[in-house]
């Protein structure tokens, strides 16, 4: 661990004011510093290879007491990384205490109103535990991110394969549906009506840290694999140094973390969803008018065929003709064709008669495929 308790402070083993002052620091905490969580005697680990750090005295069950290099390394990376991005704006703690046994790598707070906790999983902790995390964060009304160590990206033949508890880790960050599809393609230049994806078409993303190289690795609209539960489908690696990430801090998904370069697929789903808007309303017009047409050609049929009112008993004898007209029957009743108006190429867009779409998807979208396309594949 990085912190211990020293006369009731918290200290940091990798403060820098410490620097030019070890021996000083070492006599003090191997006299004096406690563990945070146990209230134990502790020592400095000050030597040459590892991350100066603080160990039990003696043996210990402590969480405390299991931790990795790797796991310090990271969470000092993310202390180090959050203090110069708002430590002038936001408490930064690192190793923050919420209640005994639950800890969090790094924990901010802005004016009581949010809470942020940041967490570097690198494996030793159980699936439980990280629950435990998970749940305590949203009853308290805590925003929270996972990073897993990059040591455990695992990609086999083109999928993701991602274990337990690593799935729990995944995030809806209102970005991956940008990966989802062509949408842009075919609404904004090839202005058809087609649905947007949305933050459901996905299981969210992955964040993986290398602390070697600073580098950030972030897995976007991950999907399942059909019958398989480790093995997910993924649209995009996007990945870039950890100081380039930005955030964004949203009600509903809390903070999300990208690249400079996601902000374009951001500004293209907007522009798409204006120009979807446009088509649909320019479609329901036209059919309206078509409504209109439709209204306005009956009522002439009336007029030129009136009903007669005359009592024609039914021949038992003779099947009754059968029509396929929806109009009226021998009483004057109006039906309306379904078949009756244009109908939407989904391939090539165009409108056309239902005589010319031989495949009708929907006679409520009145979306289908025309024969040109059926013909051309």
């Amino acid at each position: 661990m990085l912190t211990a308790l020293l006369n009731g402070e918290k200290v940091i083993s990798t403060d820098k004011q410490w620097d030019n002052r070890k021996e000083e620091f070492r006599d003090m905490c191997n006299a004096k510093a406690l563990c945070p969580i146990c209230k134990e005697p502790i020592i400095c680990k000050f030597g040459p290879v590892m991350i100066h750090h603080f160990a039990h005295k003696h043996y210990s069950n402590c969480p405390g007491n299991h931790e990795s290099e790797e796991h310090m390394l990271g969470k000092k990376m993310l202390y180090d990384f959050m203090q110069t991005k708002y430590g002038d704006k936001w408490r930064v703690e690192i190793e923050y205490q919420h209640t005994p046994g639950l800890i969090t790598d790094v924990f901010l707070s802005f004016d009581k109103d949010v809470n942020w906790a940041v967490n570097f999983y690198c494996g030793l902790e159980k699936k439980k535990q990280i629950q435990d995390k998970i749940d305590f964060y949203e009853e308290n009304i805590i925003k929270s991110n996972w990073l897993i160590s990059a040591e455990r990206y695992n990609e086999q033949d083109g999928y993701l394969k991602v274990n337990f508890p690593d799935n729990l880790l995944i995030q809806t960050t209102g970005i991956d549906k940008f990966y989802i599809g062509d949408w842009y393609e075919k609404i904004v230049k090839g202005r058809l009506r087609r649905s947007l994806p949305t933050d459901l078409s996905s299981l969210g993303s992955l964040m993986y840290l290398d602390i070697n190289n600073e580098l950030l690795k972030i897995v976007r609209a991950l999907t399942n694999k059909a019958s398989c539960t480790t093995l997910h489908d993924y649209r995009e690696v996007v990945s870039g140094k950890l100081h380039d990430v930005t955030f964004n801090l949203t009600k509903h998904l809390g903070i999300v973390w990208y690249f400079e370069e996601e902000k374009v697929l951001g500004e293209q789903y907007r522009e798409a969803k204006r120009v979807l808007k446009v088509l649909n309303d320019d479609f329901e017009r036209q059919q309206q008018i078509i409504k209109q047409e439709e209204e306005k050609r009956r009522s002439a049929q009336k007029k030129s065929h009136p009903v007669s009112l005359t009592y024609k008993p039914k021949n038992n004898n003779t099947d009754k003709q059968k029509t396929d007209s929806y109009e009226s029957n021998s009483w004057g009743n109006s039906f309306s064709n379904p078949l009756n108006g244009l109908f939407e190429c989904k391939i090539c867009g165009r409108m056309v008669e239902s005589s010319e779409m031989p495949v009708i998807d929907n006679l409520n979208v009145r979306i289908g495929t025309c024969k040109n396309c059926l013909r051309n594949g």
